[in-house]
């Protein structure tokens, strides 16, 4: 899957459980880690991402659910890579399902 920067995308997933809000995160190293944070104060799918505007093959994004404390009570990280493009350097956007 490739997706363009600066573009609007949907992230979805299932709802479930006593969940406060659902923090997102984007990794760019394969899901080794998740340095950049797209919300963390998000209510429930789908989520409307202005995908970063970078240039990556190996993207990954992680939906953590989260009670009122900020702890983690589940989360999902995509099941394979997908691209960015940085605007402007082709590719187009399309609707993302973790």
């Amino acid at each position: 899957e490739s997706l363009t920067g600066a573009a609007c995308s949907n992230i979805t997933w299932r709802n479930g459980g006593l969940v406060d809000h659902y923090r997102i995160t984007l990794s760019t190293d394969s899901g080794a880690t998740f340095p950049t944070l797209v919300t963390a104060s998000d209510v429930g799918s789908p989520f409307s991402w202005t995908v970063d505007d970078i240039t990556t093959t190996t993207a990954r994004i992680r939906i953590e659910a989260q009670d009122s404390n900020n702890l983690t009570l589940a989360s999902d990280v995509s099941n394979a890579d997908f691209s960015i493009t940085a605007a402007g350097g082709g590719g187009g956007a399309q609707g993302s399902r973790f």
